[in-house]
This record gives C-alpha cells, structure tokens and sequence, in this order.
C-alpha cells in the first residue's frame, strides 16, 4: 500500500463522517420541528444545528477537494492519471462546489430570514424540503465519486 492510499483512505473516512453529519442533522432537526409544530422551537433548533451542518461542509469540502489534488500530486499528475479517474475528479470537484452553493442558499434564503421571524420556516417548508433534497444528492454524488478517484492505480 502506497503513501496515496493511506492518504486517500483516511480522506474518505474523514469524508463519509462529514457526510453523515451533513445529511443526518438537517434531516434530524427538520423532523423534530415537524413533530414539535413550534416554529419558534424550530428556527433554536436551526440556530444551534447549523454550525454543526456548517462545519460538515467545509469537511466535505476540504477533504472533498483533498482527495483530487492529492491524487494529482502524489500519482504524477493527469498524464498518467485513467480518463475515468480524471472524469471522477471533475465530477467530484463539480458536486462539492454545487453542494456549497446550495447550503449557501438555505442560509440565505431560509435561516436568515427565519431568524427574525420564526414563522418564516413554516412557510418556506417546500423550498427547504427541495434544498435539503438537492443537498443529500450532491452529497451522494461526492462520496460516489470519492471512490472513483482511485481507478487504474494498483
């Protein structure tokens, strides 16, 4: 086992972690808040959640980057690299920026406003359901990528 697997193979634990804190507290807190019906219960719960989501993205992010430019640096670059590797690498790079895009516009477009009017929640529940739909895709569409990256190496 090469210095790149070790460091690809602890990227991607760091990176499945991230993940399930990424997909796992939006999904928890917007349960929660349903089932409690109080939405200003709902916009605290968000208010002490969203650090947490915060610091899962950069995760995703740094790992997620992390893992091409690890595999451009230490395999000798895209001469060498499998054209499927190289498809990998932009795919995953396109879908941790678009899962920061979309994280950007739920705190935008749902926590700030929700922030001085906790009804604000209730009523943007469609958009927020269809953000956290599109952030659990790009999330998925990381990791599977995140395996890809390794194609053709030994």
């Amino acid at each position: 086992m090469t210095a790149y697997h070790i460091f690809h193979d602890v990227l991607l634990a760091v990176h499945n972690l991230a993940l399930v804190i990424c997909a796992g507290a939006p999904f928890f807190w917007w349960f929660h808040w349903l089932a409690s019906g109080d939405a200003e219960h709902g916009a605290r719960f968000v208010e002490k959640t969203f650090p947490w989501v915060a610091l899962g993205f950069v995760l995703l992010f740094i790992t997620g980057i992390g893992m091409p430019v690890g595999r451009i640096l230490m395999s000798g670059g895209d001469r060498i690299m499998h054209p499927v590797a190289g498809l990998a690498i932009k795919a995953k790079v396109g879908s941790v920026v678009a899962l920061m895009v979309v994280m950007a516009l739920i705190r935008v477009k749902i926590l700030k406003p929700a922030a001085s009017n906790p009804e604000h929640l209730a009523t943007s529940g469609s958009k927020l359901r269809l953000y956290l739909k599109l952030a659990m895709l790009f999330s998925a569409g990381s990791l599977f990528f995140s395996a890809w990256i390794r194609f053709g190496m030994c």
